[in-house]
C-alpha cells in the first residue's frame, strides 16, 4: 500500500504549518500514519505480541488525541524532528 503523504513528508519543505491552505496535506498525513499503525496492530495476532500490540493501540489513541483536531501540529513536529536530525548528521559529518 502506497502512502504518498508519508513518503513525501521529508521532500515537502514547502508545507507551511502556519498556512491553513496546507491543512489538507496534514490531514492526509495524519490519517495515513494512523492507518499504518492500525494495520500493524491488526497484524499482531500471536500471543507473544500481546503487550506490544496493547502498547501500539495506546499509541494510536494518544496520536489521535494529540493530532486529531490539530493536524498541522503533526507537520510542525515532523519538520522539527527532521531539522534536528539534519543538524546532527551535519555535525557528525564535520567531525570526520
Amino acid at each position: 500500500m502506497k502512502f504518498a503523504a508519508v513518503d513525501n513528508i521529508c521532500c515537502r519543505s514547502d508545507v507551511d504549518e502556519d498556512n491553513a491552505e496546507h491543512e489538507k496535506f496534514a490531514i492526509t498525513l495524519r490519517d495515513q500514519l494512523i492507518r499504518l499503525m492500525e494495520d500493524k496492530v491488526a497484524e499482531m495476532s500471536s500471543d507473544d505480541m500481546f503487550l506490544p500490540k496493547l502498547k501500539l493501540q495506546e499509541t494510536v489513541l494518544q496520536f489521535r488525541q494529540m493530532y486529531g483536531a490539530r493536524p498541522m501540529n503533526l507537520v510542525r513536529t515532523i519538520k522539527n524532528c527532521l531539522s534536528t536530525e539534519m543538524k546532527l548528521v551535519q555535525d557528525a559529518d564535520s567531525v570526520r
